[in-house]
């Protein structure tokens, strides 16, 4: 037989076998929501918590880049110096940095020029202030004019220069408005003296010194700065050969869209555009990024997912073992027709690749249902308030990646290669060994010869000794861990290993209590009593896999609920 004529028969069987298929079908999706719900939930919670920590620490939006350069700590920079970097920075950047652009704001200043009034000698004694000529971003729009009218450009002006000074150093000079100063620059080498005269048109303060426009600089440090149009700027600083002293440019970015698998990336592209800065112009610094709170949100994003997959061993081992439970029970009624398979010259990775196809079938259908499944799961766990309530508004917008997606993927091969388990075992039969398995005594589960029983009640009630002596958990004197329910999963996998024992030492009991019982019913009268016990005790086989599922279930979920109501009492009390 081909294994090409095998993916027809797959789909044959398959639709014949519709309603165990769609049994299996339903397991693989709950595994595939589950795995993606933890990933999301972490990284969603974690991105909120990013968002929030940054606007708290910094003002401005939360993805704000500073990028500045301070001549007075190195040297000031001629125009085309300063060009290339402006260039980058305002227009190349924010491509680099993947993320979409809100706004960019720039900044520049000149040397500190000396403050005169309107004469044809200048005096030291006469000497108002030292300042410096400035323009910044879309600052007219910011600012709350006193007296007076906005400045205009030099070529709406007819060449003068026009700015708008403070009021605080307005009210300390004397400055009136209308009034025509003087700025100067002494002579440095064989570079001349600057002079220029200026007309202040308005006296401004900040219309709100909080908001975010002032996080490049704040309005109070622009006491003794003087306001211009960016092209007045540059042409009255045009004869000054290094006139650019102080540069910086703030690129306001969106970074709502940021999760945990993107960070690595987003930081690569941040040291790029850090070092292009610094190569266009040395001593370019970015002052200020959320690097260090993405390393720190890549981090905890990491290690919630660890500690959550943790907390949901036990729920995602009951899923796995309900999927081998399914795929038993689907093969088991398919037994015999893979016997005659097999006497009829199928081999048998002929047999295995049959359900190979028919479960990927079912594979790829739980996985592109179970990832929007995840997503709704994980804006469920976003608004529990807390067991079973859901009233919390939702903590943060679901979005499903690339980690996430392969997760699911994973859990979806995981499942179904556990599912394939029993093919092969069963796959070795002819339908004359068939007949003789049937006729054969079973032996005892590999899991009672193993004691895999007393292999879980040991650790999980050695646990709960230390956790009740000492008040954590220890190995030979080691704390293992802290007591803190949140940060700690043994605490939660220890019960849960408890009621794995408590289960198969169940199922290794109760035939013997059923043959007992049947013993002792056999002296009452009738016989449907006796005969039913002695079914239950001698089919135990049929029977334990169910059983094992329900008791680890619905133990599991009456320790959660208890646990559940244990922390909101204990988060009451601290609270009250």
């Amino acid at each position: 037989m081909s294994y090409r004529h095998a993916i027809s028969y797959a789909l044959k069987r398959l639709w014949h076998h519709r309603f165990l298929a769609l049994n299996l079908a339903f397991g693989l999706l709950i595994a595939v929501a589950l795995a993606t719900t933890i990933p999301v939930y972490a990284d969603g919670i974690h991105a909120s918590v990013l968002q929030s920590s940054l606007a708290q620490n910094a003002p401005g939006q939360p993805f704000d880049f500073i990028f500045r350069y301070v001549g007075s700590w190195h040297e000031p920079v001629r125009k085309d110096q300063y060009q290339p970097v402006d260039q980058y920075l305002s227009h190349q950047a924010i491509s680099t940095f993947g993320l979409p652009g809100q706004d960019v704001m720039r900044y520049v200043a000149t040397v500190n020029l000396q403050l005169y009034p309107l004469t044809k000698t200048l005096s030291p004694a006469t000497r108002l202030e030292r300042v410096k000529l400035v323009f910044l971003s879309d600052v007219f729009a910011h600012v709350r004019l006193i007296e007076g009218r906005l400045p205009r450009s030099i070529y709406e002006s007819n060449g003068k220069v026009e700015i708008l000074v403070a009021l605080d150093l307005a009210n300390a000079l004397d400055l009136q408005v209308g009034k025509t100063y003087t700025l100067f620059l002494p002579a440095s080498g064989p570079t001349p003296a600057y002079r220029k005269d200026i007309v202040i048109t308005g006296i401004w303060v900040a219309s709100d010194p909080q908001e975010a426009f002032w996080a490049i600089y704040p309005a109070d440090s622009f006491q003794k700065k003087l306001l211009v149009q960016e092209d007045t700027w540059w042409s009255a600083t045009e004869p000054i050969p290094t006139a650019v002293d102080e540069a910086a440019w703030q690129l306001a970015l969106d970074g709502s869209s940021i999760t945990s698998e993107r960070v690595p990336d987003l930081l690569a592209r941040i040291g790029q555009v850090q070092n292009r800065a610094a190569a266009l112009l040395p001593h370019t610094d970015m002052e200020r990024s959320p690097v260090a709170a993405l390393r720190e949100y890549r981090s905890k994003a990491q290690a919630l997912t660890g500690s959550l997959f943790a907390f949901s061993v036990p729920v995602l081992g009951l899923t796995l073992f309900f999927l081998i439970l399914s795929a038993g029970q689907l093969v088991r009624s398919q037994h015999s027709e893979i016997a005659v398979l097999r006497s009829r010259g199928a081999r048998r990775t002929w047999i295995l690749v049959v359900y190979l196809c028919e479960w990927s079938v079912l594979g790829l259908a739980a996985w592109l249902l179970g990832l929007p499944a995840g997503l709704l799961l994980a804006g469920l766990v976003g608004r529990t308030q807390s067991f079973l309530d859901f009233s919390n508004l939702p903590a943060f917008t679901s979005h499903l990646g690339f980690q996430a997606a392969t997760l699911g993927l994973a859990t979806i091969v995981i499942g179904i290669a556990c599912c394939l388990i029993p093919v092969w075992q069963l796959g070795r039969d002819t339908v004359l060994s068939y007949k003789q398995e049937r006729a054969r005594i079973r032996r005892t589960p590999l899991w009672q010869r193993l004691y895999l029983d007393a292999a879980c009640l040991l650790p999980a009630l050695y646990g709960w000794y230390t956790l009740r002596s000492q008040g954590r958990i220890s190995v030979l004197g080691r704390a293992v861990g802290n007591t803190d329910p949140y940060q700690n999963p043994l605490l939660f996998l220890l019960p849960a290993l408890f009621l794995l024992g408590c289960g198969l030492l169940t199922i290794r009991l109760l035939p013997h209590i059923l043959n007992v019982l049947a013993a002792l019913s056999a002296r009452l009268p009738g016989v449907t009593l006796p005969y039913v016990l002695r079914q239950f005790a001698r089919s135990g086989g049929a029977y334990q896999g169910v059983l094992l599922l329900s008791i680890c279930t619905v133990g599991l979920a009456v320790f959660v609920a208890s646990e559940a109501s244990s922390l909101d009492r204990t988060a009451q009390d601290s609270i009250y």
